[in-house]
């Protein structure tokens, strides 16, 4: 009998701290249920960093976005706010985040998940166990890779490596009946082959694809004609970053960073 009161206590909501990142997916899959209120311990947060690679993580001076499975935190310790918010649970409707972005403007967290085929957005400043406040369904998809965002024309970038195109959405996107058809619907498409990467400045859309070939095309333009774009660099390219709001992009190699402009 003291074995087992000590077996319960040990997982008891009080005493919990997680072991791994899959005893925090597993906690907020019954986040905010009604019959089970286990919360998911601070003690996860780190392995939310841990876990987040690739597209999963958002860094800029304002905040630092960390995903993974379910799990969505949001680190506001750059800026006065100082605090830590996870968003998660059942209401969220979040399974396996692929990709995040972030609006200044909005102070709004863009997520793709490629289990429900959505992009969801989220207010960044209220956690817990919320619904999105919009859903973007892309169900016909063959696959979901990668998440960019325009925050000055509030325009979503969605990659698809399997059907070979970009699709651009209005934030304002969402399935419910009210808003007009234009509004669901890809305001603009870009054919692409064999796409792996992508990024937007405030004119261009760029584009490296998997020989680590650089490409671009004005964004603004329904098109398919992509210019190729000839480096000098030591190495393979191995990132590519840009600000929606400013002109240009930053070029990472093994080696080497090049910062690349254009008229």
């Amino acid at each position: 009998m003291r074995v087992l009161i000590l077996f319960s206590l040990f997982y008891s909501g009080s005493l919990f701290s997680a072991a791994s990142i899959d005893q925090c997916i597993l906690t907020a899959e019954n986040h905010g249920h009604h019959y089970d209120a286990t919360k998911v311990e601070t003690s996860c947060y780190e392995l939310i960093r841990q876990s987040a690679s690739g597209f999963q993580k958002f860094e800029s001076l304002e905040v630092s976005i960390f995903a993974y499975s379910n799990l969505l935190l949001i680190d506001y310790k750059k800026n006065d706010l100082d605090k830590e918010i996870l968003i998660t649970g059942d209401q969220t409707l979040l399974k396996n985040i692929k990709a995040v972005a972030y609006s200044k403007v909005l102070d709004r967290v863009f997520v793709l998940d490629t289990d429900k085929k959505s992009v969801f957005s989220f207010q960044a400043n209220r956690g817990g166990n919320i619904a999105p406040k919009r859903t973007l369904l892309l169900d016909k998809a063959m696959s979901l890779d990668q998440l960019r965002i325009d925050d000055a024309n509030q325009e979503l970038y969605v990659l698809s490596t399997q059907e070979n195109w970009i699709k651009v959405f209005k934030y304002k996107a969402d399935i419910h009946n009210q808003l007009p058809i234009h509004d669901i619907t890809a305001q603009r498409s870009f054919t692409v082959n064999n796409g792996q990467n992508f990024v937007v400045d405030i004119r261009k859309l760029y584009l490296l694809d998997g020989n680590g070939q650089l490409s671009r095309i004005d964004k603004s333009q329904d098109q398919n004609s992509f210019e190729a774009i000839s480096l000098s660099m030591q190495s393979e390219i191995l990132n590519i970053k840009a600000d929606s709001s400013k002109l240009g992009i930053t070029i990472i190699s093994e080696l080497n960073t090049l910062e690349l402009f254009h008229e």
